[in-house]
């Protein structure tokens, strides 16, 4: 698994946002001494799940010092 910033390279994988995907558990970030760590939680049951349409310019994120997206590939 890797979390990344969005950036004009993954932006084309925003397009896929309403499609189900499987959740099989959860991340649980921690911040401790200057350094993020996380720990996984798997389910015994996984599930689908999907998030609703919306219209979004996720463009306005990109190089944004502002704002900011990441993303989680697997």
């Amino acid at each position: 698994m890797e979390i990344v910033k969005m950036s004009s390279d993954t932006l084309k994988d925003m397009n896929k946002v309403s499609e189900p995907f499987e959740i099989i558990g959860k991340i649980k970030p921690t911040f401790v001494n200057d350094k993020w760590t996380y720990t996984e939680e798997i389910y015994d049951c996984s599930y689908l799940h999907s998030y609703p349409n919306e219209e979004c310019d996720y463009s306005l994120y990109i190089e944004n010092p502002d704002k900011a997206v990441f993303c989680i590939f697997r």
